[in-house]
């Protein structure tokens, strides 16, 4: 068993580097996490309409705006006074999770100057293959209703560096 374990490690890693991609991981052809994950997070419940359809953007702790469906993402996004910051992200992401609270200090700390949307990938894979996000955590940043840049995996620095950059 340890030996098997050992593999899947020196795969999962092999696989990893073959991404070129710091802190990110590449997303699977399954678009569902593994059901032996132990990942959480606090994501908050989905809210359906009465046809079953996901309804409504919800705010999640630090102003960070959770997304559900591409009409949810395309009204946040239009906002041309502000800088928009999208973090693409999954529930089985160890990356995403270890730098979700990061984004969330950052949205309370650029105050009205930025605002952050939170997309999961797996609930909103609309939004995910519109934006055609082929790895988690992926940053885009809009800007006057168009992308000004694209960031992948879990920088703090990097991030800071690239919403100030587009911040005036």
């Amino acid at each position: 068993a340890a030996d098997s374990l050992a593999m899947i490690r020196k795969a999962a890693m092999a696989m990893a580097m073959g991404a070129k991609m710091v802190g990110a991981r590449r997303l699977a052809t399954c678009r569902f996490p593994c059901a032996a994950s132990n990942v959480s997070a606090s994501f908050p419940a989905r809210q359906f309409d009465m046809q079953g359809r996901r309804t409504m953007a919800s705010e999640a702790a630090g102003g960070v705006k959770i997304i559900s469906n591409m009409q949810d993402y395309t009204a946040a996004a239009a906002d041309p006074s502000r800088l928009i910051v999208a973090y693409h992200t999954a529930k089985w992401c160890g990356p995403c999770q270890r730098i979700w609270p990061e984004v969330q200090r950052l949205a309370a700390s650029y105050g009205d100057k930025v605002s952050f949307l939170k997309v999961d990938v797996d609930e909103a894979d609309d939004v995910a293959t519109n934006n055609q996000i082929r790895a988690v955590p992926t940053f885009i940043l809009l800007k006057g209703g168009g992308k000004v840049e694209e960031l992948v995996g879990a920088s703090p620095a990097a991030l800071v560096a690239s919403i100030d950059k587009h911040v005036k």
